[in-house]
């Protein structure tokens, strides 16, 4: 269950912090992209298997250049987290501007569900970026 409710003085807008770290991204894109190269991937270096998050720079690169089927093929666990953040970053901004804020409450089954897939999701983003060969 999602609730408004008045925002205490102090209280941190979490969201509206991590989509000001969004902002960032591009200009750690450019320098990562813009770097001395070094050997690549240290994981499929020592294994011959993806990270979590390889292709993720290229995708982040596709998806601020407006390619964004490109950047989703690459690396779609990266691309939906830039999307929920964002989302909950603008809603958590608005709701800091208006002194309120939201309370998340879930009943076990949907916490359980939750917990799952924020362990089950990188799981299959791995399977799927081994498969796809990035």
């Amino acid at each position: 269950m999602l609730r408004l409710r008045r925002r205490r003085l102090g209280e941190i807008p979490v969201g509206a912090l991590l989509l000001a770290g969004l902002c960032l991204i591009p200009g750690i894109v450019w320098m990562l992209q813009n770097a001395p190269r070094g050997p690549g991937c240290f994981t499929k270096l020592l294994w011959g298997l993806p990270c979590l998050t390889c292709g993720g720079t290229r995708a982040t690169r596709a998806l601020l250049d407006g390619r964004i089927l490109d950047a989703l093929v690459l690396q779609p666990l990266i691309i939906g987290l830039y999307l929920v953040i964002g989302l909950w970053g603008l809603v958590s901004f608005g709701a800091f501007l208006g002194g309120r804020t939201f309370d998340l409450n879930l009943g076990p089954r949907a916490d359980r569900a939750l917990k799952i897939g924020i362990l089950g999701l990188p799981v299959l983003n791995w399977l799927y970026l081994w498969t796809m060969g990035i």
